[in-house]
């Protein structure tokens, strides 16, 4: 009796799982083509901006996150951006798929599963913060602009370091 009930279980498992990865791969598609080349370029502009002198900075982190929440609104006004190589290889390795036919047992499925929502969740939270900068910015606005330096300065740190 209890071997039917194990493989209807697996195959709910698999189900779930290859569910999982559909919606996975849409997150990532929808990451790579807007949120990650957001992500990487603010993280060059920001690398090159540190080498400058202290108050031409503001002016430049200012225009810097003008034009990323002007891409992350428009992105098809911009065509494919240079990007250095060495910033793409600081971003986070490419995520891994197993393929859930190799998967023999419960417990290897489920551990795929739990692995496949934190990748899901971790690119949900990266898409969100690219998409609360505009609102950052926005409320930066009520600070002076020595004050305001910080705030814009721990805003675009937030986003590169995470």
């Amino acid at each position: 009796m209890e071997i039917p009930f194990f493989n209807s279980e697996m195959k709910t498992l698999r189900k779930d799982d290859k569910k999982l990865t559909e919606e996975l791969l849409a997150t990532e598609n929808e990451y790579e083509k807007v949120y990650k080349v957001a992500e990487d370029w603010l993280r060059h502009i920001y690398m090159t901006c540190k080498r400058q002198f202290v108050l031409w900075r503001y002016g430049h982190i200012k225009e810097m996150l003008k034009e990323c929440i002007d891409f992350l609104e428009h992105p098809e006004q911009y065509g494919n951006a240079p990007i250095p190589k060495y910033v793409k290889d600081a971003s986070e390795a490419p995520f891994e798929y197993i393929d859930i036919e190799q998967l023999k047992t419960k417990e290897e499925i489920e551990a795929d599963i739990q692995r496949k929502k934190e990748r899901k969740e971790k690119l949900d939270q990266k898409i969100r913060r690219l998409k609360l900068l505009g609102k950052s910015y926005e409320d930066s606005k009520q600070y002076n602009p020595y004050r305001r330096y910080g705030v814009l300065r721990s805003i675009i740190k937030e986003i590169i370091r995470n």
